[in-house]
């Protein structure tokens, strides 16, 4: 997965934070998680588990507020 395949508002976020290149380990496990894989990930310091992470849920909830959660 690249980050052209991300929505917009997160791939706008992402280059905000000066973020324009996947990790290996980004690029690995993302498309098993929207693939709705559970995963168990172990990685290196630095590798992007969390932002991993953060990118599927935003991308799964399509960038909107779910229930009451705040919008920014």
């Amino acid at each position: 997965m690249s980050l052209k395949k991300l929505n917009p508002e997160i791939k706008e976020a992402l280059e905000n934070n000066n973020i324009t290149m996947l990790t290996p380990f980004q690029k690995a496990v993302l498309p098993k998680i929207k693939g709705g894989a559970d995963l168990f990930c172990i990685g290196d310091k630095d590798a992007g588990k969390t932002t991993a992470i953060i990118i599927a849920t935003m991308q799964k909830l399509k960038s909107q507020a779910f229930e009451d959660a705040p919008e920014h």
